[in-house]
């Protein structure tokens, strides 16, 4: 069983997904797993649904995002890794934004059943961060964190 804690994902004994930056590579029993066409529409619609969704409205109208070959790359080989910390959390690549050439962030979603671990879900938690967070003043009352990479 995994069990969440604030912005990190514990470690599964059983099965053991991660999903990277903008999710893109499904890790089981340590063999990685690129996604497929579906999947990566599915991101792509899940997170630019969100964006267009913000409340209160953005000033501007949040840009749609577009899949990235280059930064996938960069997620994927993280991805493969599965790397935990000491506490036993999946860490987040200290070297993407270098290994891709400028500043990106990342979200980490992980689960112990492929039926949890959807692009749909993945999006949903991050964005169920939404209601902790206000775009226009830039300020979160809670976590928000993975929320945050969804709409800036």
């Amino acid at each position: 069983m995994c069990q969440s804690q604030i912005n990190h994902v514990k470690h599964c004994d059983d099965l053991l997904v991660c999903l990277s930056v903008l999710l893109v590579a499904r890790v089981i029993n340590a063999q990685a797993i690129a996604f497929s066409a579906q999947d990566i529409s599915d991101v792509l619609y899940w997170h630019n649904l969100y964006r267009k969704d913000v409340q209160p409205p953005a000033a501007t109208a949040l840009s749609q995002l577009t899949w990235d070959s280059n930064l996938a790359t960069v997620s994927y080989n993280w991805a493969a890794k599965c790397t935990q910390n000491s506490q036993g959390f999946l860490d987040h690549n200290p070297n993407r934004s270098a290994e891709y050439g400028q500043t990106v962030g990342e979200n980490i979603y992980a689960g112990s059943a492929a039926s949890i671990n959807t692009p749909y879900l993945a999006s949903k938690n991050w964005n169920d961060e939404n209601t902790t967070y206000t775009l226009s003043t830039n300020t979160c009352t809670g976590v928000c964190g993975h929320y945050t990479q969804i709409v800036r």
